[in-house]
Protein backbone atom coordinates (compact mmCIF):
# COMPACT_ATOMS: atom_id res chain seq x y z
CA UNK A 1 0.00 0.00 0.00
CA UNK A 2 1.17 3.56 -0.31
CA UNK A 3 -0.05 6.25 1.73
CA UNK A 4 -3.17 7.41 1.42
CA UNK A 5 -4.23 4.08 -0.28
CA UNK A 6 -7.39 2.41 1.19
CA UNK A 7 -8.30 -1.15 1.79
CA UNK A 8 -11.02 -3.29 2.91
CA UNK A 9 -10.73 -6.56 5.31
CA UNK A 10 -13.59 -8.88 5.10
CA UNK A 11 -14.16 -11.05 8.44
CA UNK A 12 -16.73 -13.65 8.62
CA UNK A 13 -18.70 -13.02 11.87
CA UNK A 14 -21.75 -14.88 13.59
CA UNK A 15 -22.12 -12.37 16.45
CA UNK A 16 -26.02 -11.92 16.33
CA UNK A 17 -26.39 -15.78 17.16
CA UNK A 18 -23.12 -16.42 19.70
CA UNK A 19 -22.37 -13.22 20.77
CA UNK A 20 -18.74 -13.58 19.53
CA UNK A 21 -17.87 -10.65 17.51
CA UNK A 22 -14.88 -9.57 15.36
CA UNK A 23 -13.13 -6.30 16.73
CA UNK A 24 -9.65 -4.63 15.79
CA UNK A 25 -7.34 -4.70 18.74
CA UNK A 26 -4.15 -3.34 17.24
CA UNK A 27 -3.24 -0.69 15.04
CA UNK A 28 0.31 0.54 13.60
CA UNK A 29 0.88 2.86 10.74
CA UNK A 30 -2.68 2.69 9.48
CA UNK A 31 -6.02 4.40 10.43
CA UNK A 32 -9.30 2.19 10.84
CA UNK A 33 -11.91 4.32 8.57
CA UNK A 34 -14.94 2.60 8.43
CA UNK A 35 -16.72 -0.50 10.04
CA UNK A 36 -19.71 -1.79 8.19
CA UNK A 37 -22.16 -5.51 8.53
CA UNK A 38 -23.78 -7.33 5.71
CA UNK A 39 -25.82 -9.75 7.16
CA UNK A 40 -25.40 -13.61 5.47
CA UNK A 41 -27.92 -13.87 2.36
CA UNK A 42 -28.54 -17.58 2.70
CA UNK A 43 -31.47 -17.17 5.03
CA UNK A 44 -30.60 -19.53 7.53
CA UNK A 45 -31.01 -19.15 11.34
CA UNK A 46 -27.66 -18.30 13.25
CA UNK A 47 -25.33 -18.34 9.14
CA UNK A 48 -22.38 -15.64 9.78
CA UNK A 49 -22.42 -12.84 7.78
CA UNK A 50 -19.84 -10.32 7.43
CA UNK A 51 -18.12 -7.78 9.18
CA UNK A 52 -15.89 -4.77 6.82
CA UNK A 53 -13.39 -3.36 8.03
CA UNK A 54 -11.58 -0.44 5.75
CA UNK A 55 -8.21 1.14 6.58
CA UNK A 56 -6.01 4.03 5.52
CA UNK A 57 -3.04 3.73 4.85
CA UNK A 58 -1.13 7.37 7.04
CA UNK A 59 2.64 6.70 6.90
CA UNK A 60 4.78 5.15 5.11
CA UNK A 61 6.71 1.59 6.25
CA UNK A 62 5.43 -1.27 8.29
CA UNK A 63 1.97 -1.25 8.54
CA UNK A 64 -0.16 -4.06 11.27
CA UNK A 65 -3.60 -4.76 12.08
CA UNK A 66 -4.72 -7.33 14.53
CA UNK A 67 -8.25 -9.05 15.19
CA UNK A 68 -9.66 -11.07 17.82
CA UNK A 69 -12.91 -12.72 18.17
CA UNK A 70 -15.06 -12.42 21.81
CA UNK A 71 -17.52 -11.19 23.29
CA UNK A 72 -18.17 -7.92 24.40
Amino acid sequence: MKVKDTITIDRETNAASTGYGVYVVKLEGIALTDVSYTPATSGLVGAPGTKHFTFHAVKAGKAEVQFAKFRP
